[in-house]
């Protein structure tokens, strides 16, 4: 936003002088043109650059439209949306069978020791809002930065985050119904009254409308998936944004402050906030840019055949699965947009 800022003065500052000189450069003075040839002239050239301002405008907005392959985009948003679903109907197993916060205690916890922390105070509820207000800001900044950067190529960034997004999530389901972990010294959790499930597939609805936010959940620990969305926005941003220095520093900053915010709330023990985040950069960094390889058809048909050929000839076994060719990771999809993906 402040670099968007500082390119608009600049450009405002050098604007008179680009009008001064073009005034300059106009050949009123010629004694052999007349005042009305160099108005006629004038108003020609103004109309026809106006014209092919609109014309290649109009032509580069539907190419870009065209190229953002909004297929791929569909399946990966497809994929990411039952990921959320799934997750969300799996918290409601896991909240009916956490453990009885009356017999079993919570888990002891370093930084809960370190810095104790009353949920009763009435600090604690500003320092959640602070958290779900930075969340968000931190979502709308990135996406806004990286419509500024790669314009209509941001659905290949998009689609490896909606991705990584998706996959941990997937991870994650198993994590929860395999390890109940006993609630942490929360106050809805621990010291509240344990809600009922009405309906698990209208609890599942508002979590996946919601994100997992706002439906009935309690013993989802192990492990945390607020980290999961912020770490993956993170990592998006180090690897592709990096040289935006002062926007990474910020959304650094952001997210190590809201890490240690998750502990020291009580909505997460140390294991679950350091878990999410090894997992977020091992997937993002096993996905590529665009749509993931498992999304198509040919991947799994491929797989079956390197599984049965390694049980039946190992020694000619070969890891490499074929890549798709529907997508040119190298070329650029729109007429104003980067080259490459780093």
């Amino acid at each position: 936003f402040f670099l968007r800022v500082w390119v608009f003065f600049v450009w405002m500052k050098c604007e008179e002088p680009l009008k001064e000189m073009s005034t300059r450069a106009l050949p009123s003075e010629d004694p052999w043109v007349g005042p009305l040839e160099v108005e006629e002239r004038e108003k020609d050239v103004r109309e026809r650059s106006r014209s092919r301002q609109v014309r290649t405008t109009a032509r580069t907005f539907l190419q870009n439209v065209k190229g953002m392959h909004w297929r791929d985009f569909g399946i990966v948003a497809a994929f990411h949306l039952s990921s959320i679903f799934a997750m969300t109907y799996a918290m409601n197993y896991v909240h009916d069978g956490t453990p009885d916060t009356t017999i079993h205690p919570a888990l002891p916890d370093v930084i809960h020791k370190a810095i104790p922390f009353d949920q009763h105070d009435p600090r604690a509820h500003q320092l959640q809002t602070f958290c779900d207000t930075s969340l968000a800001v931190l979502s709308i900044t990135i996406i806004s930065a990286g419509f500024y950067h790669f314009k209509f190529n941001i659905w290949l960034v998009a689609c490896r985050w909606l991705s990584t997004w998706a996959v941990c999530c997937w991870i994650r389901i198993p994590f929860m119904l395999v390890t109940p972990l006993p609630a942490t010294e929360d106050l809805k959790c621990r010291y509240g009254p344990k809600r009922a499930i009405q309906s698990y597939l209208g609890n599942a609805f508002i979590g996946l409308v919601s994100f997992g936010s706002k439906n009935i959940h309690c013993g989802d620990l192990l492990f945390s998936g607020h980290s999961i969305f912020m770490g993956s926005l993170w990592v998006c941003c180090l690897c592709h944004l990096r040289q935006y220095r002062v926007l990474c520093l910020f959304v650094s900053v952001l997210c190590l402050t809201n890490l240690v915010l998750f502990v020291v709330l009580r909505n997460h023990y140390t294991v679950d906030v350091l878990l999410a985040m090894y997992v977020v950069v091992t997937v993002f960094m096993c996905l590529p840019v665009g749509r993931p390889p498992f999304l198509y058809l040919h991947f799994w048909p491929a797989l079956w055949a390197k599984i049965v050929k390694a049980v039946t000839n190992p020694s000619d076994v070969q890891l490499v699965l074929p890549a798709p060719n529907s997508v040119n990771r190298n070329e650029s999809h729109a007429t104003d947009g980067p080259k490459e993906f780093s």
